[in-house]
């Protein structure tokens, strides 16, 4: 509790928000981009297993599939977050 206060006493209270567009702006990339691969990848499996019964394994697949592109396409976003959360406010 103590570098809480430390930092809001030093940077200010606005300090805690730094950051947070860009953390709007990657959590709504990285949701969109997961939720838009599972449902390709879902119709996609279902068109060619004619079905759309699942089993628990192809349902784990389909969702790390759409995860780690979900990842790998949101990642500069999330570095970007970090360096602006992190940064020294000069202003």
């Amino acid at each position: 509790m103590d570098f809480l206060k430390d930092l809001i006493d030093k940077d200010g209270i606005l300090s805690l928000y730094r950051g947070l567009k860009v953390a709007l702006i990657a959590t709504i990339v990285s949701y969109g981009v997961y939720f838009w691969w599972y449902r390709f990848l879902k119709n996609k499996l279902a068109f060619h297993l004619g079905h759309n019964n699942f089993s628990q394994g192809q349902m784990i697949i389909l969702t790390a599939i759409a995860g780690i592109l979900s990842s790998a396409i949101s990642n500069p976003i999330w570095m970007v977050n970090t360096r602006l959360s992190t940064q020294k406010n000069d202003g």
